[in-house]
């Protein structure tokens, strides 16, 4: 769109949810939630 590079491949990290920690996953308010920087994601 605007002429800039853009990487073949993007691979974001991914957080394991299970017994253990699925509550605390799920008790985090949606506009506490983080996303990741677009230049960290995609720093590999």
């Amino acid at each position: 769109m605007r002429k800039l590079p853009v990487p073949k491949e993007v691979v974001f990290r991914a957080a394991v949810i299970d017994k253990p920690n699925y509550k605390a996953a799920r008790d985090v308010p949606s506009d506490k939630l983080a996303c990741p920087k677009w230049e960290d994601a995609i720093k590999g």
